[in-house]
């Protein structure tokens, strides 16, 4: 029987400290999206001040329908067999308790070379992946293996 589970969304947020540049912050977030999707993105960008007053930018990114599925696959595709491996590994984790969100937090350095990897902590662009059709955590993970 085929997976009924879709992608129906993804989003994507990075963080860009003052200390970085904002060109090179964005350019590690298009490297992880399918090349032809690269050009004319609705970045959304929102300037937060620090504890001492420093300029932090949120940026953010978001696709949805078929084309969400596609840069899903797309990064998945690319990742690396540990990261993809972990993911499989902590799926539990990393899926909310309605099973329609998954959580993947990729290095920001990692991603700026061309090269998605899985990361926890602090300089990474978080991406939150929604999903349709799946009821519990071994639905996403078998889209996952699927790509």
């Amino acid at each position: 029987m085929k997976n009924p589970v879709k992608v129906s969304e993804i989003n994507f947020s990075v963080i860009c400290h003052a200390t970085e540049d904002r060109d090179k912050v964005v350019k590690a977030l298009t490297n992880i999206i399918p090349s032809k999707y690269r050009e004319n993105l609705n970045i959304v960008e929102r300037v937060l001040h620090g504890y001492y007053g420093n300029e932090i930018r949120m940026i953010k990114l978001t696709f949805k329908g078929k084309v969400a599925e596609e840069v899903f696959k797309y990064i998945i595709s690319n990742l690396d067999d540990f990261s993809k491996g972990a993911i499989l590994a902590t799926i539990e984790s990393r899926v909310d308790d309605k099973c329609s969100h998954i959580f993947i937090r990729l290095d920001k350095q990692m991603a700026y070379l061309g090269k998605p990897m899985l990361r926890e902590g602090d300089d990474v662009i978080k991406v939150v992946t929604t999903f349709k059709y799946a009821r519990k955590p071994e639905d996403i993970e078998n889209y996952i293996k699927s790509i």
